[in-house]
């Protein structure tokens, strides 16, 4: 028997990276999500922007950090 239960499927979350960018895009820095509730907070609300669903959402908060960290800094010319 087969069942067509899409939602029953594990969500494979967005890279660090892409959540990063997408953090980055809204204006936020790295200060501005520090806390894990700021970071959830900020990013179910660029997810929700972007019209990617909330179960998408990275649970390695500290690697999005980082990679925000990584976009904010200065790029060598």
């Amino acid at each position: 028997m087969v069942v067509n239960a899409p939602h029953l499927i594990a969500a494979r979350p967005i890279g660090p990276e892409r959540a990063a960018q997408l953090l980055h895009d809204r204006g936020l820095s790295p200060a501005l999500v520090e806390t894990d509730t700021a970071m959830a907070e900020a990013l179910f609300a660029a997810l929700v922007e972007a019209s990617i669903p909330r179960r998408y959402a990275p649970i390695d908060f500290p690697a999005v950090r980082a990679a925000l960290v990584a976009l904010t800094l200065p790029q060598d010319a």
